[in-house]
């Protein structure tokens, strides 16, 4: 009956570091592995110093004590408890301390299994049960062989203990940086997935807003007007944007999902399409008095796409809470920023949260650029909506203010 052993050690390693990360050990397996052979290996080279190995006598058991604890601990699916490994070592060295040496040699074997036995401890269940572990080994060599053994004992489980107590340390060092990056991982899923939902977001609300505003325009030309020429054209646009939302839908998924940072600003819009975004708003029936200051080419991609958005969510809403109102947007651009301002007559009923992200999104745009954004009533016209933009002038100045604002 043949062995795969390269399959016995996959299998060895694969129930080691299971047990190990349920523990929150991120060692690599091998070290345990060598750990137990390096005390089973001590306790029989201190066999063969009591020439009992050769010529086997009961104390040559004292190494079954030894690797029982060890065995079961690999074979074994849960952990194996500490006090049971503890007694069996222990027991095992203590009896194997009992039998005299025959060599010549002051360096005891049994010495190296005791400092294995207390560094292990140290580092898979902490300092006080290493404290504890090693304790009980002083002791035991004194009572067993007097104060001589502690010339080399001490030392030997002082050491033991000190490397078990920083591989225990660098340990949770490891974890705490594991856990870092996964949480760094997890929070940028996070923001490309709320991304996503922004754009999505600002694509639909708006197409479908220029959508009714354009089916609203048909539905009064057939009924007040009795135009049908001007219903069918009212219709045609609406169904113009829907298939044209629908594209930018597929486009922007797909580039945001796959395309590298440099081909997704290309592909979303900027400052520059603001015109664009404003004609077609007035295509739909929307009055809209636009007008823009400095040269928009000077922003860069990310924050025109801010500005942008910003337009598109502002002109969405008048769109939906006072359609029959006309708006006034104004973009400045300069060397210090940009600078954005949208006015409409308030609707009746002040507009309240609905629960919808196009605010929370234009907030989270804006923030990210460390700029500021208001939208509430005009200061100073209460019978005003205002939407009010400030971007800084560029991305370095942007992170310093953030950095200095962290420090107050």
């Amino acid at each position: 009956m043949s062995v795969d052993l390269g399959a016995f050690v996959r299998a060895l390693r694969a129930r080691i570091e299971d047990k190990g990360a349920s523990r929150g050990l991120v060692y690599p397996w091998w070290i345990a592995v060598i750990t137990s052979v390096g005390q089973v290996g001590a306790m029989l080279v201190a066999a063969a110093q009591r020439d009992v190995l050769w010529t086997p006598q009961p104390v040559v058991l004292a190494v079954l004590l030894i690797a029982v604890p060890h065995a079961l601990h690999f074979v074994l699916r849960d952990w194996l408890h500490w006090s049971i490994g503890t007694a069996f070592g222990l027991a095992g060295v203590g009896w194997m301390l009992s039998a005299p040496m025959v060599v010549d040699t002051n360096a005891d074997a049994t010495v190296l299994a005791l400092a294995l036995l207390v560094g292990e401890m140290t580092t898979t269940e902490g300092a006080r049960l290493g404290l504890f572990v090693g304790g009980l080994s002083v002791v035991m060599m004194f009572v067993i062989e007097g104060p001589d053994a502690l010339e080399l004992g001490l030392p030997s489980i002082l050491v033991a203990f000190m490397i078990g107590y920083t591989l225990r340390w660098q340990m949770r060092a490891i974890s705490a940086e594991r856990d870092a990056v996964d949480g760094a991982r997890a929070r940028a899923a996070l923001e490309e997935r709320q991304r996503i939902a922004r754009e999505i977001h600002d694509l639909v609300a708006h197409s479908l807003s220029v959508t009714l505003l354009h089916v609203t325009g048909a539905r009064r030309a057939l009924t007040e007007d009795r135009d049908v020429d001007d219903a069918v054209h009212a219709l045609e646009d609406a169904e113009r944007i829907g298939r044209q939302a629908m594209a930018d839908i597929r486009r922007t998924v797909g580039v945001l999902n796959n395309g590298p940072r440099s081909d997704v600003q290309a592909a979303l819009p900027a400052a520059g399409d603001i015109p664009g975004l404003v004609d077609d708003i007035r295509a739909a029936g929307l009055e809209v008095d636009f007008a823009e200051s400095g040269d928009p080419s000077g922003v860069p991609e990310s924050a025109g796409l801010c500005l942008f958005r910003a337009v598109q969510e502002s002109l969405t809403n008048v769109a939906r809470h006072a359609p029959s109102a006309p708006a006034q947007v104004r973009v400045d651009y300069s060397s210090r920023g940009a600078t954005l301002t949208v006015r409409n007559p308030a609707p009746a009923a002040a507009r309240r949260g609905t629960g919808g992200s196009g605010l929370a999104g234009m907030a989270a745009r804006v923030e990210q650029f460390g700029g500021t954004l208001y939208a509430g009533r005009d200061p100073g016209a209460a019978d005003q909506w205002l939407v009010e933009v400030d971007l800084p002038g560029s991305a370095e100045w942007c992170v310093v203010k953030r950095m200095k604002g962290r420090a107050r």
